[in-house]
């Protein structure tokens, strides 16, 4: 069975909410183009530092990943 694969080139910044709302609109265009699986940059949703909130991480990801089971 073919596995389809999209892309996300997205920046990667420290402001996780603004991360989200890049990811929620890769996501969209991957479920447009029938894709099986989304690759991200590394750190596209915390960004890249050492002093970042678990928490809302963790929120932000819960919200990606319902985001794309619909």
């Amino acid at each position: 069975m073919p596995l389809s694969v999209a892309g996300a080139q997205m920046p990667v910044t420290l402001d996780v909410s603004a991360n989200v709302q890049h990811l929620l609109r890769a996501v969209d265009f991957a479920a447009g183009e029938h894709a099986d699986v989304l690759l991200t940059p590394e750190g596209s949703l915390s960004g890249y530092t050492h002093e970042f909130d678990p928490g809302r991480v963790e929120a932000a990801l819960a919200e990606v990943l319902e985001h794309a089971r619909e």
